[in-house]
């Protein structure tokens, strides 16, 4: 499987997924999903996305590149078919909407937190991505999540729209300094 691969200098990337669009230009997606990613220099929508007008509106903001879920309505060639990688600097993202679909391994217990299988990391991502990552950022929940297992930070920005519980999140990736820090932004 090709994976897509897309090199940027992005050092704040703005994870956002589940919004469902019904309207095709986007314009059912609030202001304050685009507000709370303002200062993203790249937005990755994770999938799930509806109507692929609401890419447009993101595009307003910064760069948008994509992941296909099962609730995307038309095409457009910033969207991936299926897991892609992003390159910052010298870290690896992989992309993708359904992560348990993809490594059954790794699930979701109590609703909100990672269960990882047993049996080293590395492989499974290997299978994905075509390689390993830093960042593992995905969706298909509704819930934010963010949690390190064996290296690698699993990124969830759950839905600013529709979120399973609670407010709306989305997620600012952080990659400034240090290791990546994800940090969860409520709508």
């Amino acid at each position: 499987m090709d994976i897509p691969t897309d090199r940027v200098r992005a050092r704040r990337i703005g994870l956002v997924a589940d919004t469902h669009s019904a309207k095709s230009d986007g314009s059912d997606l609030p202001q304050a999903v685009l507000d709370a990613l303002r200062d993203a220099e790249l937005i990755v929508h994770l999938g799930d996305m509806g109507a692929t007008g609401s890419l447009d509106r993101f595009a307003t903001i910064a760069p948008v590149i994509a992941t296909r879920g099962g609730h995307a309505v038309g095409s457009d060639p910033r969207i991936a078919s299926g897991p892609r990688v992003i390159e910052a600097g010298k870290l690896s993202i992989g992309a993708l909407f359904d992560l348990h679909a993809l490594a059954p391994e790794i699930s979701l217990a109590d609703g909100s937190r990672l269960q990882f299988g047993p049996g080293p990391l590395a492989p499974i991502l290997e299978r994905i991505f075509g390689r390993t990552v830093g960042v593992v950022a995905f969706a298909a929940t509704h819930r934010s999540i963010v949690t390190e297992y064996d290296g690698v930070l699993f990124v969830n920005p759950g839905s600013p729209n529709l979120p399973a519980e609670g407010k709306g999140t989305v997620v600012m990736l952080h990659l400034e300094a240090g290791p990546p820090r994800a940090e969860i932004r409520e709508i």
